[in-house]
């Protein structure tokens, strides 16, 4: 075999596994199409909570390694040294919510009349969602994390919705 088509073999063999690889991560995805969707409602009362205030803050930016994702603490909560862990604990929301400094950046919206929120544009990473301010007549809604991009049924998702559980007083 020529030495030339030994070059040309190596190049397609590297364009295959590179393809392979990337094939494996997330599809990149801009951040107009990274969407985080709230909903808060009473099903108890067949009712949608209006008014009161969420407020979106970005705790950890995505790192890939070996084609796996983690996240790292970013911003605000760079160095406040909460484990990250089990995303699903319930308790690591209420945690990095304690630790929230006054001077935190957030992004605040009020709940619509139909108890909707959402927030748009956002970058991938670990995001947490306080209720600043309750709707009239209920407890405000524990902290939650959202994960962006999300894994559901083996694909990556890059709009999330959230119906978290609301109690009235």
């Amino acid at each position: 075999m020529k030495r030339t088509d030994l070059k040309k073999h190596a190049a397609a063999l590297l364009l295959v596994l590179c393809l392979l690889v990337t094939s494996a991560l997330p599809a990149l995805a801009t951040s107009a199409n990274i969407t985080i969707h709230v909903t808060l409602y009473d099903s108890a009362n067949d009712k949608a909570l209006s008014g009161g205030k969420l407020t979106l803050y970005r705790v950890a930016e995505v790192k890939r390694q070996n084609g796996n994702l983690s996240y790292e603490y970013c911003g605000d909560f760079y160095g406040c040294g909460i484990a990250l862990g089990d995303l699903t604990d319930s308790t690591l929301a209420a945690q990095l919510q304690e630790y929230l400094p006054q001077s935190a950046e957030g992004t605040t919206k009020t709940i619509d009349a139909d108890g909707n929120v959402t927030f748009r544009g956002l970058e991938l990473g670990l995001y947490l969602i306080v209720q600043t301010e309750a709707s009239k007549g209920y407890e405000p809604i524990n902290p939650f994390l959202v994960s962006l991009p999300m894994a559901e049924d083996g694909k990556w998702n890059y709009t999330v919705d959230a119906s978290p559980k609301v109690g009235a007083y």
